[in-house]
């Protein structure tokens, strides 16, 4: 069923894979939360008046993926060592490879009440912060939601506290999103260079009067927002279809192509369109009644900003343009190559004669259609925004679509 979006918040998360999990197991019970160590200002994991039943560990790809239990005595692995002291741990990565800290349940936690809440932690970096740190939630490889935080440590030896929205965490590709009704792992923070560190206070909340890692209804960061918020302008002789720069001089055409989409988690916020897939679905620009001339744009590009999430079982995004007859056979593939899954934003130029027959363009019944390969869309993830079609930028190669904003 064909559905036209609505502004409303949306859902994404990202970027590269981790390939490999807690290789330990415990028997599983069930501990409710509300009883072990929740109150008023959430689940403490680390912390004062946090439960014995939840308990920090080490693991190390360099040393096999071995996992060793933090104590007051300090553990060791061939690129992690940490000890516990007054309710912090105090952890050294040499790197490289995944160095894991982690707090493990001794029974399945139930963390359904914190769904749209955060996971808040305070850290002090004892060097300097790494390019990215991964946070997780953890049922042991594959099953494992996950987000890459990047530049969001600053670079001194304060105590610094991060709020993390529970749901922009997701499964990266290869990966199952974690039930968090049944939770091993709460809290899994991988960091793959050489840093030092101090963690404490490790709390899920229902809320937080912390200032989020990342929009809690986007979860997307403003930074890169602006960036794509802020399109460049467009020209006489474009045409803007879902655009949020300066159309004055371009045609409008974004009345004639109205966002729908069909069979796919769609979410519309700020003019960043966010689908998430669990079956064949995908998104267009445009409706049955839509049959614009664009036969002057045969030579010209559509450009798009998008931002992959995890490409799923589809392993391409597929693009196209439709023509009063649908040619399925046609159409322009985007994957990991051309663009990253790494959740961050880059500037597609697509070739229009790449995406639909040119004799086709007389008639275009929908001027842009997005989603995967047929049979294939389980857990494909992405975002769009800034859909026009354009002349080419002056250092466009084919062979190179997408630049990184």
């Amino acid at each position: 069923m064909m559905k036209t979006v609505k502004a409303k918040s949306l859902i994404i998360s990202l970027t590269p894979m981790i390939i490999a999990g807690c290789n330990f197991e415990k028997n599983i019970d069930h501990i409710d939360v509300s009883k072990n160590s929740a109150s008023n200002s959430g689940l403490v994991l680390l912390g004062a008046n946090s439960s014995s039943d939840v308990t920090p560990w080490i693991q190390s790809e360099n040393d096999s993926w071995n996992v060793a239990a933090v104590t007051t005595s300090k553990a060791s692995l061939a690129s992690i060592e940490a000890g516990l002291a007054d309710n912090t741990v105090d952890v050294q990565v040499s790197g490289p490879g995944s160095s894991i800290f982690m707090m493990q349940a001794a029974s399945a936690i139930d963390l359904s009440q914190y769904k749209s809440g955060y996971i808040e932690f305070s850290i002090r970096p004892q060097s300097t912060p790494p390019s990215a740190i991964t946070l997780s939630i953890d049922n042991e490889w594959p099953v494992r939601s996950s987000l890459v935080l990047s530049g969001k440590l600053a670079d001194n030896r304060n105590w610094q506290t991060l709020a993390v929205p529970v749901q922009c965490l997701k499964p990266f590709d290869g990966a199952k999103a974690v039930d968090l009704s049944q939770v091993k792992n709460p809290f899994h923070l991988d960091i793959k260079e050489a840093f030092n560190y101090e963690i404490t206070d490790i709390f899920y909340r229902s809320s937080t009067d912390k200032t989020p890692v990342l929009d809690p209804d986007t979860c997307s960061d403003n930074a890169s927002t602006s960036l794509v918020n802020n399109a460049p302008d467009l020209v006489t002789g474009d045409t803007a279809l879902f655009y949020s720069g300066d159309i004055t001089q371009a045609q409008d055409l974004s009345k004639a192509y109205p966002l729908n989409s069909f069979d796919v988690d769609i979410k519309s916020v700020n003019n960043i369109v966010t689908l998430t897939f669990s079956k064949n679905g995908g998104a267009f620009l445009g409706n049955d009644d839509s049959n614009r001339d664009l036969s002057a744009h045969s030579t010209d590009v559509v450009t798009v900003d998008m931002k992959v999430t995890s490409y799923g079982d589809s392993g391409s995004i597929q693009t196209r343009i439709d023509g009063q007859v649908l040619d399925g056979g046609t159409f322009f593939s985007l994957d990991n190559s051309l663009l990253p899954a790494d959740n961050k934003w880059y500037r597609c130029q697509i070739e229009v004669a790449s995406m639909i027959n040119t004799s086709s363009l007389s008639s275009v019944k929908k001027a842009f259609v997005v989603g995967g390969v047929w049979d294939q869309m389980n857990n494909l993830a992405f975002s769009f925004a800034n859909v026009a079609v354009t002349k080419p930028r002056k250092d466009y190669k084919a062979s190179e679509p997408c630049i990184a904003l």
